[in-house]
């Protein structure tokens, strides 16, 4: 059972340079209406004829992310690829390329056989000739899977679009926690890897996990960690200005990266005045929900103010100053 130390939601996640959703890779072309399995065994499966991306009996389904075809063939040779909106204007191939070769597979009886593809990688494959494999473990539904250890939730698929033999699943939204998974084949757990659950520890929000998995190697399966660092933007405003002597000088900002506001941020604000090269500290201000800190003092000499955000393990520190004249 997971064991989840905090979670801070999305705002947190988006601090961090991650977002509720965790492709691999951005997609560069806009989501498609429709994606048509096309090669040689169309005819096969109740088309016209062969090679038509516009018939809908080899269309595949939306599901968690991924689209999904299972279609049953008798034996043969065949190649297939991957085409968009009913056309061939978009279309991949092998190794998830545009107008890529044709991806072949051979049935020596009659299968079924079942296709998937991912638009954020552009990854087409099928069971028959790569190896199709989901990490399941409790982790899944923080990752938009109706449920933990399920092996056929297709968010946690794990892809090998270059061909290189080393299937690869990353996420960067799991809050810090204890968690365990298992590698399933198939979309169920009639073959599972390895026989034991993997235990891995997320310390931060914003941590990348990555999952690799070789099944020509053993079925080796590790988990790495790596923390996500962002830098951040302070503001600083200081009103009124000028300033009467002995005047209330009111100073605000806020901390954010990513365009989000960091909470429990630390800045600490300073005072140089005018004519000396020393900053003197003058307070230590935790920023509000929203990444907003403010503060006032009793001013009686011209110079500057600095509010400094000190950092963290994912965050980077950042500083801003405003000149304050004093009558």
């Amino acid at each position: 059972m997971k064991r989840v130390i905090a979670s801070f939601g999305t705002a947190l996640a988006l601090v961090l340079g991650v977002g509720v959703a965790d492709p691999a890779m951005a997609s560069n072309t806009p989501s498609p209406s429709t994606v048509t399995v096309v090669g040689d065994f169309q005819s096969e499966a109740g088309c016209p004829g062969d090679w038509q991306p516009d018939c809908t009996s080899t269309q595949m389904v939306a599901g968690n992310g991924i689209w999904r075809l299972a279609l049953s063939l008798p034996a043969g040779q065949y190649q297939y690829k991957a085409a968009l909106n009913q056309t061939w204007d978009e279309n991949y191939g092998a190794n998830a390329t545009a107008n890529g070769s044709n991806i072949a597979f051979n049935l020596p009886v009659p299968a079924t056989v079942v296709f998937y593809y991912d638009h954020e990688t552009h990854w087409i494959a099928d069971n028959i000739s790569s190896s199709i494999a989901t990490a399941a473990g409790d982790f899944q539904s923080e990752i938009g899977c109706p449920g933990d250890w399920d092996p056929s939730c297709l968010r946690s698929w794990l892809q090998d679009p270059d061909g290189d033999g080393t299937y690869t699943f990353t996420t960067a939204v799991l809050p810090p926690g204890d968690y365990a998974l298992k590698i399933a084949r198939d979309e169920s757990w009639a073959t599972s890897y390895p026989d034991t659950n993997v235990p891995f520890t997320v310390n931060t929000l914003g941590d990348v996990v990555t999952v690799t998995y070789q099944p020509m190697s053993g079925n080796a399966i590790d988990v790495s960690i790596q923390h996500l660092v962002q830098p951040s933007v302070i503001t600083l405003d200081a009103t009124p200005e000028p300033l009467a002597k002995g005047g209330s000088l009111a100073l605000a900002g806020r901390v954010t990266a990513a365009g989000v506001g960091v909470p429990g941020a630390r800045v600490v604000i300073s005072f140089r005045p005018q004519g000396q090269s020393t900053f003197v500290r003058k307070s230590v201000l935790i920023c509000d929900v929203d990444g907003g800190y403010s503060n006032s003092f009793t001013v009686y000499r011209t110079g500057a103010w600095r509010a400094k955000f000190t950092g963290s393990a994912t965050v980077t520190p950042s500083g801003a100053t405003d000149w304050v004249r004093v009558r």
